[in-house]
């Protein structure tokens, strides 16, 4: 998702909407605290409106403070919306080909130390919008070294840093160098924002669109 500013969520800025909803309890949050961060923001007017709009729902209704609140798939996604006017449907097609062609050299090179087994899709390009904010790509990576030869996976790792031809300054830099290099790889535009499989709740929509064959 992406927003602009200038535009207004529940009344407010889309920014100051945002912001506060990334700093929300998971374990639910009142109208109240929610407001405190929103600059004149009512909480009953506040709450009710992004209710309306889809961005929260009821978690509880009676609790020591009172009704709490959560965020909804939509209020996730409003969550970790970034700022830039949205793409053309096109413009996102042609990224997402990119990104499955990435996909397909990466596993066809063995000098690389990750499969990219699955790619999925969230957000506002599997909803079919005309305009589509990043292309949020789920990327499933599972290293290729065999996980009882520590050997191997060292200097294979070693191997990597050398070949990058970069000034990896710290220890944890290049151990990490080969995942990100993948991960670079398959960022083929500014479209693409790679989310950590983890990290997304498990109720979003998904739409699968790469999965490594395994013979």
């Amino acid at each position: 998702m992406r927003i602009q500013r200038g535009q207004v969520i529940a009344g407010h800025e889309a920014v100051e909407v945002r912001d506060a909803l990334r700093h929300v309890d998971t374990s639910g949050f009142s109208a109240e605290w929610l407001a405190s961060h929103i600059v004149g923001a009512d909480p009953h007017v506040l709450i009710r409106a992004l209710e309306e709009e889809g961005y929260v729902c009821i978690l509880e209704r009676e609790s020591r403070d009172g009704v709490l609140w959560r965020t909804t798939v939509t209020g996730q996604a409003l969550a970790m919306a970034k700022l830039g006017k949205p793409y053309r449907r096109q413009t996102a097609d042609k990224a997402v080909e990119k990104l499955l062609t990435a996909a397909r050299e990466i596993n066809s090179d063995p000098d690389l130390m990750y499969w990219v087994d699955r790619l999925e899709l969230i957000g506002s390009y599997v909803d079919g919008a005309a305009e589509v904010g990043d292309v949020d790509v789920i990327a499933h990576l599972t290293g290729r070294w065999d996980p009882n030869n520590p050997t191997q996976h060292r200097q294979w790792q070693q191997r990597r840093v050398a070949a990058s031809g970069r000034r990896l300054a710290t220890v944890i830099d290049q151990v990490l160098w080969p995942l990100t290099e993948v991960q670079q790889k398959l960022r083929v535009s500014p479209m693409i924002s790679l989310l950590d499989p983890d990290g997304v709740p498990a109720e979003w929509r998904r739409l699968l669109i790469f999965e490594r064959r395994v013979d």
